[in-house]
């Protein structure tokens, strides 16, 4: 199942902070015990940051979302009307989902997901609703609270040394990756490397998160962070760039200060010897500019000081999709409104079972980025954890005569659980497993014999769960939609730059936002999806595309050029301030120009211009 012995490790920990917690609040008699269990079982994380920001936020979220819950129930008598809102607040919630950022979206979950599970159960018997509140919360804090004192006494942080290795192999592979472009390798092998390269980038990032989590002291590693995928696409580009002008070969002398370069990074040397920059400003200026800033960045990070703000300095987060936001809201607000009043309508006993499972599951969905890719896994967690938690009801339980007879019993399962979360196979479907065999398995006194009941209240979870499931999956989120949008950015970026192209800025300040708009461009290029083979090819081609407008207006400004030379590159400039709608007389500019009688170094800038324009032009749905 791939274990390894870290993951096993945590998973221990994890099962026994979860164990903890149910027993304390077993032994403090607090109404259904089990949900302490589960707090600290979804809190626990692997490195500690991370642990303590989710336990905060998981606080935070089932306080605001009891308060909610309480709020319904007291004003909104009307069971039909208080669904109605709930579903309302819902929708909210997983809106919300998509508009804050990493803890945070776990707090407007845990919103949503305790107003469900306050309401829909005493939607039949409204006398219950404060006292399971009120337990709801003891439950969440007993569980926040062991699960945070487990974090701060055996839950390590995230080790810097493992992320900056990760950095160190990204950046000599990015030296590799211009090497062999510029030595004229297959082209193929080239483009499977930028893609790797890429999606480094994209995990990178992911890691970045755990990295800096509950740390202020590491906050400033997202600027140096920024600075380094920012350069590392620059160099990248700026070889394609070279590569579509037929400008290949590299001198012996910058070949063998790129393998020495290289050889430094992988040997990981805090300070490695950096390739001449006359040297390199001789054979590339932009490249050179890109690798200092490269380096520069990979320094910040191992702490070597004089180094200055990287050019990326400012982070920028990635642009809200709130029309993503509002549909995935939408949906789960629709999904716990039909469930509900199905419910209400229904004699079935277990049927506030059955949507709470609807509500619970489609809030967890609607925050993920790709539902009906995790559904099938979830609702396997389900599965497992509800079949576990039966036999647990069945055959176990009622052997149980004490609450330390049950808290024994519990053992073996949540072991189990422990184990499947170790697993990098079963990892995933394991949190279901566990959530759902707590909830189902119901490990309290005196124990329910029915098997008749026993059966039902299973089976009511999973039937919620697969609702749900089916939904995202026959229903799957419009892929083609996000790229459309993503591509709508990425010209609306191009756009102002070319209207920036137009002004007559100090050449600093134009570069200085320039940086900006670059840093912006690869966060939005990074997030596209589901694009053919040459994906790498039309990211490079944007930051090129950009260049070559920033090279116009360069040299718009040149004294050695004729006035009819710059009002040509005006009107190409001006065609791009209306790329979303001018494509096909970009092309047609371009074209047009290249048969123009320029000089050499108009010619040579607009001839890099129109070979990035190609492979953007290639990006489907602008």
């Amino acid at each position: 199942m791939q274990f390894d012995h870290a993951g096993l490790v945590a998973a221990f920990r994890t099962f026994l902070t979860a164990w903890v917690a149910f027993a304390v609040a077993s032994l403090l008699h607090v109404e259904n015990a089990y949900w302490a269990g589960m707090a600290a079982w979804i809190v626990m994380q692997p490195t500690r940051g991370i642990l303590l920001e989710r336990g905060v936020n998981r606080l935070i979220g089932t306080l605001i979302g009891a308060l909610t819950g309480f709020t319904m129930l007291h004003w909104i008598p009307a069971p039909y009307w208080a669904a109605a809102v709930l579903a309302v607040w819902v929708s909210l919630c997983a809106t919300l989902t998509h508009v804050f950022r990493r803890a945070h979206t776990y707090g407007a979950m845990l919103a949503g997901i305790t107003a469900v599970v306050v309401v829909l159960p005493t939607l039949h018997a409204h006398e219950q609703t404060y006292a399971l509140a009120q337990a709801r919360v003891t439950c969440t804090l007993i569980g926040v609270v062991v699960a945070t004192a487990s974090g701060f006494l055996f839950v390590p942080r995230a080790p810097l040394a493992a992320f900056l290795t990760r950095l160190d192999a990204l950046t000599a592979d990015v030296v590799a990756y211009l090497a062999q472009v510029l030595n004229g390798s297959d082209v193929h092998a080239a483009e499977q490397q930028a893609q790797r390269l890429l999606d480094e980038m994209a995990g990178l990032e992911q890691a970045l998160a755990i990295h800096v989590a509950g740390s202020k002291s590491r906050q400033h590693h997202i600027h140096h962070f920024s600075a380094l995928v920012g350069a590392a696409l620059e160099v990248m580009a700026a070889a394609q760039a070279r590569l579509d002008t037929n400008e290949t070969g590299l001198p012996d002398d910058v070949q063998q200060a790129l393998q020495k370069l290289e050889t430094s990074l992988r040997a990981h040397v805090t300070d490695p010897s950096r390739p001449d920059s006359r040297l390199m400003s001789e054979f590339d200026a932009r490249l050179a500019d890109a690798l200092h800033e490269l380096l520069d960045a990979r320094a910040g990070f191992a702490g070597l000081s004089g180094l200055g703000k990287p050019r990326f300095y400012t982070p920028t987060q990635p642009e809200k999709d709130y029309g993503l936001a509002i549909s995935t809201g939408a949906t789960a607000g629709v999904a716990i409104w039909i469930a509900s009043s199905v419910a209400l309508a229904s004699n079935w006993h277990f049927a506030p079972l059955a949507a709470l499972g609807v509500g619970n599951f489609a809030i967890i969905l609607a925050s993920m980025d790709r539902p009906h890719i995790l559904a099938p896994k979830i609702f396997l967690g389900v599965s497992l954890g509800v079949i576990a938690a039966t036999i647990f009801r069945l055959f176990v339980l009622p052997h149980a005569t004490s609450t330390a007879d049950v808290l024994l019993m519990i053992i073996p399962f949540m072991i189990f659980g422990a184990l499947l979360r170790a697993s990098r196979i079963t990892s995933l479907p394991a949190v279901d497993y566990n959530m759902c065999f707590l909830l189902a398995g119901q490990p309290f006194l005196p124990a329910e014999t029915s098997a008749s009941l026993i059966l039902q209240g299973g089976l009511a979870l999973v039937l919620g769960c697969g609702f749900v499931a089916l939904v995202h999956i026959f229903l799957p989120a419009d892929s083609g939609r996000r790229v459309r949008r993503i591509s709508a950015l990425i010209v609306r970026d191009l756009e102002r730059i070319a209207d920036l192209a137009s002004l007559a800025a100090p050449a600093q300040e134009w570069r200085n936002l320039m940086s900006q708009r670059l840093i912006r461009l690869s966060i939005h290029l990074s997030r596209i999806e589901n694009l053919e083979s040459n994906k790498p090819g039309m990211v490079l081609a944007a930051l090129n595309l950009a260049h070559g407008l920033m090279d116009l207006r360069a040299l718009q400004h040149s004294p050695s050029l004729t006035q009819p030379e710059r009002e040509k590159l005006a009107r190409i400039i001006e065609r791009f301030r209306h790329l979303s709608s001018a494509r096909g007389q970009i092309s047609s500019a371009l074209e047009e120009m290249s048969g123009s009688e320029l000089r050499q170094e108009s010619r040579l800038a607009l001839q890099k211009l129109a070979a990035a324009f190609a492979r953007f032009d290639r990006l489907p749905d602008l």
